[in-house]
Protein backbone atom coordinates (compact mmCIF):
# COMPACT_ATOMS: atom_id res chain seq x y z
CA UNK A 1 0.00 0.00 0.00
CA UNK A 2 2.71 2.16 0.61
CA UNK A 3 4.06 1.87 -3.36
CA UNK A 4 0.71 3.45 -3.92
CA UNK A 5 0.25 5.67 -1.22
CA UNK A 6 3.61 7.23 -1.12
CA UNK A 7 3.68 9.19 -4.72
CA UNK A 8 0.07 9.99 -4.39
CA UNK A 9 0.89 12.06 -0.51
CA UNK A 10 3.60 14.00 -2.20
CA UNK A 11 1.77 14.85 -5.14
CA UNK A 12 -0.87 16.53 -2.92
CA UNK A 13 1.57 18.11 -0.76
CA UNK A 14 3.94 19.60 -3.74
CA UNK A 15 0.10 20.48 -5.94
CA UNK A 16 -0.93 22.79 -2.40
CA UNK A 17 2.72 24.16 -1.94
CA UNK A 18 2.77 25.21 -5.63
CA UNK A 19 -0.84 26.42 -4.36
CA UNK A 20 0.62 28.80 -2.02
CA UNK A 21 3.23 30.40 -3.95
CA UNK A 22 0.56 30.90 -6.79
CA UNK A 23 2.39 31.58 -10.38
CA UNK A 24 5.90 31.85 -8.63
CA UNK A 25 5.31 28.07 -8.12
CA UNK A 26 5.02 26.95 -11.65
CA UNK A 27 8.38 29.51 -12.24
CA UNK A 28 12.41 28.06 -12.73
CA UNK A 29 12.89 29.90 -9.94
CA UNK A 30 11.34 27.58 -7.21
CA UNK A 31 12.33 24.03 -7.78
CA UNK A 32 8.44 23.24 -6.92
CA UNK A 33 7.59 22.63 -10.64
CA UNK A 34 10.55 19.92 -10.42
CA UNK A 35 9.72 18.31 -8.05
CA UNK A 36 6.06 17.63 -9.05
CA UNK A 37 7.27 16.20 -11.93
CA UNK A 38 9.36 14.23 -10.50
CA UNK A 39 7.02 12.78 -8.34
CA UNK A 40 4.76 12.41 -11.08
CA UNK A 41 6.93 10.26 -13.10
CA UNK A 42 7.66 8.01 -10.31
CA UNK A 43 3.98 7.55 -9.55
CA UNK A 44 3.78 6.26 -13.19
CA UNK A 45 6.64 4.32 -13.48
CA UNK A 46 5.83 2.26 -10.58
CA UNK A 47 2.56 1.55 -12.52
CA UNK A 48 -0.77 3.16 -12.27
CA UNK A 49 -2.72 3.61 -9.13
CA UNK A 50 -5.42 1.30 -10.26
CA UNK A 51 -3.27 -1.91 -10.65
CA UNK A 52 -1.66 -0.97 -7.41
CA UNK A 53 -4.79 -0.83 -5.46
CA UNK A 54 -5.94 -3.89 -7.53
CA UNK A 55 -2.60 -6.03 -6.64
CA UNK A 56 -3.11 -4.56 -2.32
CA UNK A 57 -6.81 -5.66 -2.81
CA UNK A 58 -5.70 -9.18 -4.28
CA UNK A 59 -3.54 -9.85 -1.34
CA UNK A 60 -5.62 -8.94 1.61
CA UNK A 61 -8.89 -10.48 -0.17
CA UNK A 62 -7.82 -13.15 -2.08
CA UNK A 63 -8.67 -13.71 -6.06
CA UNK A 64 -11.80 -14.86 -5.46
CA UNK A 65 -12.86 -11.16 -4.22
CA UNK A 66 -11.14 -9.35 -7.10
CA UNK A 67 -13.92 -7.41 -9.76
CA UNK A 68 -12.77 -9.74 -12.33
CA UNK A 69 -12.29 -13.34 -12.03
CA UNK A 70 -9.22 -14.96 -13.05
CA UNK A 71 -10.87 -18.21 -14.11
CA UNK A 72 -12.63 -16.51 -16.92
CA UNK A 73 -9.23 -15.40 -18.06
CA UNK A 74 -7.43 -18.75 -18.46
Amino acid sequence: MVKWMAPRFSTNAIRDCIVLHGHYGYTKDYPLEQRLRDVLAIEIADGTSQVSKLVVHREMMGREFLPYNYRYYR
